[in-house]
């Protein structure tokens, strides 16, 4: 983390955004004072929800569609 006055800001904004892009943040001081801080987004990976239980709640009825169709194709062919 660096620290730079408004001024310094100012004339390296581009190098500040491109710290903040590398995952660094840096503090912005007004005479001597903090009064900023730019900091890299954290982007969230969304994870697929567990579904072992929806799927254990689910119960066939009679024959599963892989079964019957592997039956249908069966009596076309003979």
């Amino acid at each position: 983390m660096r620290t730079l006055s408004v001024k310094e800001v100012r004339s390296q904004l581009s190098d500040v955004i491109h710290d903040a892009e590398a995952g660094d943040a840096t503090v912005i001081t007004r005479y001597g004072n903090p009064i900023a801080q730019i900091v890299p987004i954290v982007k969230q990976c969304h994870k697929f929800p567990d579904l072992s239980k929806f799927r254990a709640g689910i119960k066939n009825r009679g024959k599963t569609l892989t079964e019957t169709l592997s039956a249908m194709r069966n009596e076309e062919r003979f």
